[in-house]
């Protein structure tokens, strides 16, 4: 089958990326033949500059997006892509630009009715507190010795292994963003402000028009079933995905074999399922 080559996907990197072109270059890879592949850097990610003035909240974020697109002259509508923490961002932009989402392809999300639970709101408590510390080491060098000591702990070794995604200079230039950029001041900004934007999209559910692909990676489905079979939450990720879901015919979750960073512990499977999905629209 050829795919129809109109569609504009953005990628918007999970939280605390290093390095979005590098680091989601196997969706890029298996995805720009078929459509036109643009990947958001946020303000302190990459090689973007800090953010002092704006404040990291989801509106000034959707608005950055927006105008970030349009300043490069990428015209909408938009095949949102966001993972992680971006679900969040990607919510508030359908939300203020309706007219600019064509559909929202969600990659292992972070959902804002987690928040409703005692459990996920110390867990996310916890993440921003280790966040705050781990920053410190942000002056030490810290990171660039442990991108050699423990690569898996950035993934270095399974980016090393897709010979035919990313090269020695790739692996060079991500472990001196991970040397330079692992926790930007604008990182820290945006992570204490996660509760307050969680919160103000508690109560978002997707448009019934709207085609949405909520991919969750299965290790990450596991220990949130964990967490609801012990007792400790009544919820559990597929429930928090379903709840968004106005229109059943056109809005899907789909697990998948891999960890949270499933674009890189299952490239092949996740390109498919983008595929598949964009190619039914």
């Amino acid at each position: 089958a050829s795919y129809k080559g109109d569609k504009t996907i953005v990628i918007l990197a999970g939280f605390g990326s290093q390095s979005p072109v590098i680091q989601y270059k196997t969706l890029i890879d298996g995805l720009k033949d078929s459509y036109k592949v643009v990947v958001v850097e946020y303000f302190g990610y990459g090689y973007s500059m800090s953010m002092r003035k704006h404040p990291r909240t989801n509106e000034n974020i959707a608005h950055e997006i927006k105008t970030t697109l349009e300043v490069a002259e990428i015209p909408g509508p938009y095949v949102l892509m966001p993972h992680s923490l971006s679900n969040v961002y990607a919510m508030k932009f359908q939300q203020n630009y309706p007219e600019l989402v064509q559909a929202i392809v969600s990659l292992d999300g972070k959902y804002p009715q987690e928040l409703n639970e005692d459990y996920y709101q110390t867990q996310i408590k916890e993440w921003i507190s280790n966040i705050n510390i781990t920053s410190i080491f942000e002056l030490t060098g810290y990171e660039r010795v442990l991108s050699y000591v423990s690569p898996e702990v950035f993934y270095i070794n399974t980016m090393k292994s897709m010979t035919d995604v990313y090269g020695e200079e790739e692996i060079k230039v991500y472990r001196n963003r991970i040397g330079s950029q692992y926790l930007s001041r604008t990182m820290i900004r945006e992570i204490n402000k996660v509760e307050d934007n969680l919160n103000e999209m508690k109560e978002y559910v997707y448009p019934d028009y709207l085609p949405v692909l909520q991919i969750l990676s299965q290790d990450t489905v596991n220990t949130y079933n964990s967490v609801k079979e012990s007792g400790e939450a009544t919820v559990n990720l597929t429930d928090l995905a379903e709840k968004l879901i106005t229109n059943p015919v056109i809005q899907k979750v789909e697990v998948l074999q891999g960890d949270h960073m499933i674009h890189l512990t299952n490239a092949e499977a996740i390109n498919n399922s983008i595929k598949n999905f964009l190619y039914s629209l």
